[in-house]
């Protein structure tokens, strides 16, 4: 696009990229001013439901003319591509601008003050904004607010102020209709308000909730609603109480502490009922403010030394004293920290500088030569893992950057011949715990670990590393690396050679070719492969989404990145198997994924296993496994190979072969929870129970808030005389989930197993009421009336699942769940269609 003249718009630069589309710097020749351009991706030009956000965009902004919301020029098409035209704004994000830490009170009132009005307009015009965040909210460089991102507000029409000052909501248009309505949860999970997580219909108060919510961040830089899962952030919204801000920034006076709080109440009716409310209290605090006054008079800053500049002081109160115990509370989780990029926004997220990652790169390669070289020449060293490094000072731009260095030495070391390097997945656990290398060897049944520090100095980093001989704790390897580099590829060519020259005896030319092979040379690409795997190795579904936003990225940055589709297919395989969407829908885009990763590199054994998974759910039986063992060749030590390759063979009733695959995958990455959930549902499938119930007791008590262990331990007590603990267990993966529709599903089964048919019927209400709103796999509703005895019924559904190929539909041959209908000449037909007789 660059150089190309679009309508009147010359296309000079790309600003950034998001899910719902790229910017552009361009020149307008008509009027000679510079403006931002943002299209449609390509890919999305054919989906309505993306077009229409896009133009929702256009029609919530063309509404809305005010200083404080980033204006709309035109809306054009080029071609079939839809664009629209904006201002051109030159600053960061809001946050950008917090990072690690709070405004001060000057800034912090001012920047407040200023999205209150945006808000206004906005919700005079009757538009609900409906995804507030830090990341939607643009600094420029003269300090002036603009509200961006417009992609999931809420035209509403015929909006009248109540007599509290509130708006009332008419019924929204059609195309509103098309992509969020009761029951949907569109937006950014840590920043929704309580009605929004229950999929409540909205009015203006729920941005309100969320501006709340950024007002807690520009205060502490800290979050007030996280968890490790998007289920745990649910719940926090919608039944824990904040900490105060005040107990993590003693120094907040009362009346901001106060607005935050009443702007975060979980009742609508109790929160602000207006942005116009919240900005007169703003005013009102900023008229009251004397900051040279308060901070001289305070007897808290004389006790706890003097405040950070143009902070002021807070009063003493009943609330809390000089000698109030300090609150110790989590910060603020790596999804909500890492910048998300926002498809309108000109400042690209996290770290850009070349140098900064040539760098990086650069060590991660010497380190991998290094470590190649003393583990080749000392045969009594046979197994290692790589620990998460940490983090120093937690700068929230390189938290993808520590991990991504660890798997990057972990993909390095595991090209090496009769060697055990223990996978990302299961070191990961150890991200940010004060862990002993000996302690963590011992449960890792590994024989070395190695440790390391990034520290963050300006435009470059120190990585500092230690190799620790876990038998008897003593450090046999270490060195530090502080570099800055002109050339990152000429310094990769370097690293390159002298891995040749200390490797050329110990490993063959195909596997030095791997070790020292570049993936890009586009250092902006390799960034966003980074983030994307940093949001994959969270396996939730928010993550997965985050995940392909950075995949799709790095592949504009560059196309023939193999890597990168090899990642993206691995996140559509993730949706497969979260029963998000139907798998007809998402294996094709697993397989175009991974086989454009194939065509450019045939050696990727990651893609070889995204490519076998889509050809096992195609039910394409032998190419499947042609697949796997192609991939288990190139790559023995990738356990998602091992592990997947055992569902495989688990499904056609192979269970011996199953079972070896699954315990090779637990030997090279045993603290992985989902590696341990699938040893379960070998068991289980095997008709294991006993068994399966014990690894499934052992997966939960691993992550308490790993749910689905709860869900394989729900499934194996219903093979036992025990449908009560059945029930209990299906529960806990409810209350963990918030309400997953799998889970609830579940439940309905447990329900009609132990004789409790009105109970399972009002679930298969809800689950039909739901089936209106989003995706329920047709095999729960299946197994649910095959659990009452209604055989025609649950056939009706499994015909479903087979139009929608239901990835359970795999399983058809070995699980329990269906032997009462086993005898069924349909179900015989139905196997026979999915190619399991």
């Amino acid at each position: 696009m660059i150089g190309k003249t679009i309508s009147h718009y010359r296309i000079i630069s790309t600003l950034g990229s998001g899910g719902m589309g790229v910017v552009y710097q361009a020149e307008d020749s008509r009027l000679g001013r510079t403006v931002a351009v943002k299209f449609l991706p390509e890919s999305m030009a054919a989906d309505r439901a993306a077009v229409e956000r896009f133009q929702r965009e256009a029609r919530a902004v063309s509404a809305l003319n005010h200083p404080n919301i980033c204006t709309l020029y035109d809306i054009d098409r080029d071609g079939d591509l839809p664009f629209l035209v904006m201002e051109h704004l030159e600053g960061d994000t809001l946050k950008d601008r917090i990072g690690d830490t709070p405004l001060s009170l000057d800034d912090f009132l001012d920047l407040a003050i200023q999205i209150a009005d945006g808000l206004d307009a906005a919700h005079i015009k009757g538009v609900v904004h409906r995804d507030i965040k830090p990341a939607n909210i643009f600094v420029t460089t003269r300090g002036q607010i603009k509200i961006m991102d417009f992609g999931l507000a809420k035209v509403t029409q015929g909006m009248h102020a109540d007599s509290t000052g509130s708006l009332s909501q008419a019924p929204t248009a059609a195309f509103d209709a098309l992509l969020t309505h009761p029951g949907s949860t569109m937006g950014t999970v840590a920043y929704m308000s309580p009605e929004q997580a229950k999929g409540e219909d909205l009015d203006l108060r729920t941005d309100l909730f969320s501006f709340g919510v950024v007002l807690y961040e520009m205060a502490t830089a800290r979050s007030p609603f996280h968890g490790n899962t998007v289920a745990l952030t649910f719940v926090s919204i919608l039944h824990q109480t904040p900490v105060s801000p005040a107990q993590l920034r003693p120094d907040l006076p009362e009346e901001i502490e106060r607005i935050i709080l009443k702007a975060l109440e979980k009742g609508r009716e109790l929160r602000y009922q207006s942005a116009a409310e919240m900005r007169a209290d703003l005013k009102r605090m900023r008229r009251d403010s004397s900051i040279s006054r308060i901070s001289a008079a305070s007897p808290v800053a004389e006790s706890r030394g003097p405040a950070p500049a143009g902070m002021i002081p807070r009063p003493p109160s009943g609330k809390q004293s000089a000698a109030t115990p300090a609150v110790e509370t989590p910060s603020t989780p790596p999804q909500a920290a890492v910048p998300a990029p926002s498809g309108t926004s000109p400042v690209a997220a996290g770290v850009r500088d070349w140098r900064t990652l040539g760098m990086v790169l650069g060590a991660v390669v010497l380190l991998a030569a290094a470590l190649a070289y003393y583990f080749t020449r000392d045969s009594g060293m046979e197994s290692l893992a790589v620990l998460p490094f940490v983090n120093v000072g937690g700068d929230p731009s390189t938290e993808y950057l520590s991990d991504g260095i660890s798997e990057s030495i972990i993909n390095n070391l595991s090209q090496l011949p009769k060697f055990s390097v223990r996978s990302f997945s299961s070191v990961a656990r150890y991200r940010g715990k004060d862990v002993s290398p000996a302690a963590a060897g011992k449960e890792l049944n590994v024989q070395t670990v190695l440790t390391g520090r990034l520290v963050k100095r300006g435009d470059d980093f120190a990585i500092s590393t230690e190799l620790i001989d876990v038998r008897n704790d003593r450090q046999i390897w270490g060195s530090q690396y502080t570099r800055k580099m002109p050339d990152m590829m000429a310094m990769q060519q370097q690293i390159s050679s002298e891995i040749s020259e200390k490797l050329q005896l110990r490993l063959s030319g195909e596997q030095k070719q791997r070790m020292t092979k570049n993936a890009t040379q586009d250092t902006e690409a390799y960034q966003m492969y980074l983030q994307g795997r940093y949001f994959w190795n969270k396996r939730t579904l928010e993550g997965v989404q985050q995940s392909l936003d950075f995949f799709q990225q790095a592949i504009q940055k560059d196309s023939r990145y193999a890597l990168a589709y090899a990642g993206q297919a691995d996140a559509y395989a993730l949706l497969v198997d979260l029963n998000v969407l139907p798998a007809r829908e998402v294996t094709p885009k697993v397989k175009a994924a991974a086989s454009k990763a194939l065509e450019l590199d045939d050696t990727l054994g990651e893609a070889h296993t995204s490519l076998a998974f889509a050809k096992f759910h195609e039910w394409d039986w032998a190419g499947a496994e042609k697949e796997f063992k192609r991939a288990i060749d190139l790559n023995s030590a990738y356990p998602t190979a091992h592990a997947w390759y055992g569902e495989y063979l688990t499904a056609l009733g192979r269970f011996d072969q199953a079972m070896a695959e699954t315990n090779r995958a637990s030997e090279l990455s045993p603290l992985s929870p989902a590696i341990n959930l699938a040893l379960g549902y070998r068991f289980y499938y095997a008709r294991k129970i006993p068994q399966a119930i014990e690894q499934c007791q052992k997966t939960a008590g691993m992550d308490s808030a790993f749910g689905a262990a709860h869900m394989c331990l729900g499934r194996s007590y219903l093979q036992t005389s025990s449908p009560a603990d059945a029930v209990a267990e299906f529960r806990k993966a409810l209350q963990l989930s918030d309400g997953d529709t799998n889970d609830l599903a579940a439940l309905g089964l447990a329900m009609a197993a132990s004789k409790q048919p009105a109970d399972a019927r009002k679930i298969l209400d809800q689950l039909k009421e739901r089936s209106q709103q989003t995706y329920v796999q047709p095999m729960w509703p299946a197994v649910i009336h095959i659990a009452l005895g209604e055989t025609d019924r649950a056939f009706e559904w499994m015909q479903r699942a087979y139009e929608d190929r239901s990835a359970w539909l795999v399983y058809l041959k070995v699980d329990p769940l269906f032997d009462n209908v086993r005898q069924d000449p349909r179900f015989a037909e139905l196997t026979r269609r999915v190619g399991l007789n």
